[in-house]
């Protein structure tokens, strides 16, 4: 078998959650946003919130199943992640409510493995790109294989995931909704 080198999968779940779910959430992080102050991490016109929230356990259960799909997914091309599917781990969640205008600048989530965003509001409010680190200097040739930058335009209820370690931003919301969002981060117990 020839190794795959910087390989790194986007895993999409749409629909994720029903609607009387996704309401209730979306109400309490709401709610959230004028009851507490953002966190010092927040962009420019996002509030950030890492509550604990009282309606998630849907989602918690859908990224756990996404989770083991992913291990199984890495542990064909990683023996590394075998390893992992003995492990137990824990979800770091924190809320979003960006308004119109306002972005998330470019950064990565060291502490997870596995990282992700699930949409509560996400329709029209801006992509989500990920970059190749290797392109952020501008040194590859755009049309190599794995090198080019990748969008995903998010819609309600989407549960997306991707390995940590990559650089990604979200770019502005033009919109005249918030864009209103669970960001999370997987990590393994050691």
């Amino acid at each position: 078998m020839t190794p795959i080198i910087f390989h790194a999968a986007f895993f999409n779940y749409s629909n994720v959650g029903l609607e009387s779910q996704l309401e209730l959430l979306k109400n309490e992080i709401l709610e959230n946003s004028q009851k507490y102050s953002a966190s010092d991490f927040s962009n420019t016109g996002c509030w950030r919130g890492t509550q604990t929230l009282e309606h998630i356990r849907f989602l918690l259960d859908a990224i756990e199943y996404a989770v083991n799909e992913q291990l199984e997914y890495y542990a064909r091309i990683d023996q590394t992640f075998a390893e992992f599917a003995k492990k137990d781990f824990n979800i770091h969640y924190w809320a979003n409510v960006n308004e119109t205008g306002s972005r998330n600048v470019m950064h990565a989530h060291k502490p997870g493995i596995f990282s992700g965003v699930y949409y509560l509001q996400g329709d029209g409010t801006g992509d989500l790109r990920l970059l190749n680190p290797a392109n952020t200097l501008g040194e590859c040739n755009p049309e190599s294989p794995f090198a080019r930058d990748f969008f995903f335009s998010p819609k309600d209820k989407d549960l997306i995931m991707w390995p940590s370690w990559l650089p990604h931003e979200v770019e502005t919301n033009l919109s005249n909704r918030q864009r209103i969002n669970i960001a999370f981060d997987v990590r393994f117990n050691t």
